[in-house]
């Protein structure tokens, strides 16, 4: 039995292994598939900054209708909006709410249909300030940041205050 033959992936005289094309070919191939990752990568970090935005305009929106639910049915903050909403400034957050007052005698006399349709003020039925039973307060958060981020950073928010 002699040696290996010349060109066999034993050949003690160094020429086996790859090509310089081969080694080429390999380190373009992984380069397009990093550039995807990394470009994936991005996009990631970018969805991950979106969705905090969003979960702390939704943490104040809750906040602030909490302390807003919390006043009493007859307080100045939750007066009727006929000039214009009120509005706030939370770090942040710049914060504009509505309060419509509204007599209601049954919760059937208002349609989910109509507000489900678009129709906000249907069956909700008008009345002068200090006479109704109800008050429809909408709160809208918005940032004040600009994120350079793609979309609308703002809630919109709706509660129902009754007189007890």
């Amino acid at each position: 039995m002699t040696g290996p033959e010349p060109g066999s992936a034993r050949d003690p005289r160094g020429r086996s292994g790859f090509s310089l094309v081969e080694v080429l070919v390999a380190l373009t191939i992984l380069a397009f598939v990093a550039l995807g990752i990394a470009v994936l990568f991005t996009r990631s970090m970018s969805l991950n900054a979106s969705g905090y935005d969003y979960a702390q305009l939704a943490a104040q929106a809750r906040q602030t209708m909490e302390e807003l639910s919390g006043l009493p049915y007859s307080h100045p903050l939750l007066a009727p909006t006929e000039s214009g909403p009120h509005r706030l400034s939370r770090g942040h957050f710049e914060l504009r709410y509505t309060v419509t007052e509204h007599r209601v005698g049954s919760w059937a006399d208002i349609s989910a249909e109509d507000h489900d349709a678009g129709r906000h003020d249907a069956g909700w039925p008008a009345v002068l300030p200090g006479s109704g039973n109800v008050k429809r307060i909408t709160l809208v958060v918005r940032s004040k940041a600009d994120t350079g981020r793609i979309g609308r950073r703002e809630v919109t928010v709706t509660a129902i205050k009754a007189l007890q």
